[in-house]
């Protein structure tokens, strides 16, 4: 497996990531055994006006762009539907995102040649020990429409549709330089609970990573409940 990034926490920090966003000093590295007997998780309490996440910078040759990671959702009551997830490019452009919405459904995308294609999850279909992966191949050649973008949940290629594939994602659009992952914007009133992330895995051979073999550490996301209202829009 030609590894771009991996990270699962053990060293107690984010020195292994390109960068943290977290003005109100909520991140941080907890012990905790959450998804799957991980020992340690990333805890990130925050309110409905601060952004709280991690980014990787990735720098990928081939066709093929896979990265995976374990959730859990066990304790978090969302009042709308948020981001956790936006692949960017250097720019700061969004090439794909990962969105919940308020019963913890949600959708993926790819940004196209065409526009933003996703694919959707029902609730439930992700609970408090989830292995989440995602697969983006681009064009064979430019202006070629045989790309594709699949998501797995626990080793399976779920969704709807199942997989997308017809597309055309060349170097115009297929372009991603970065990976976010944590409470990318504000939430509603309302929300709370603590949403956790592990064991994080990006490669670009096109080789499916999987599920762990045995689970490592995790980061999580804590939401407070406040009276006034914000919303969101991506």
């Amino acid at each position: 497996m030609a590894v771009l990034f991996s990270n699962d926490f053990a060293a107690g920090d984010f020195s292994e990531w390109t960068s943290k966003t977290d003005t109100a000093s909520k991140l941080s590295v907890v012990g905790g055994t959450v998804i799957g007997g991980q020992p340690n998780n990333m805890a990130v309490l925050y309110d409905a006006t601060t952004a709280a996440l991690v980014q990787q910078d990735i720098t990928w040759s081939t066709r093929f762009l896979r990265f995976r990671f374990q959730m859990g959702t066990n304790t978090v009551v969302p009042s709308n539907n948020f981001i956790w997830g936006l692949l960017r490019d250097s720019g700061g452009a969004t090439r794909g995102r990962f969105e919940f919405n308020a019963d913890l459904s949600g959708r993926t995308s790819v940004v196209h040649n065409g526009g933003e294609s996703f694919i959707t999850w029902g609730a439930g279909e992700i609970g408090p020990n989830s292995t989440i992966e995602y697969e983006l191949i681009r064009s064979s050649a430019p202006a070629t429409a045989d790309g594709e973008m699949h998501l797995y949940i626990d080793g399976s290629e779920t969704g709807t549709p199942l997989g997308l594939t017809g597309l055309t994602l060349d170097a115009t659009t297929s372009v991603i330089d970065n990976l976010r992952f944590g409470l990318i914007s504000a939430l509603d009133a309302g929300s709370s609970g603590t949403f956790y992330m592990g064991d994080f895995i990006a490669n670009d051979d096109g080789v499916e990573i999987g599920i762990p073999p045995a689970a490592t550490n995790s980061i999580s996301v804590g939401i407070r409940r406040r009276r006034r209202k914000s919303s969101i829009h991506q």
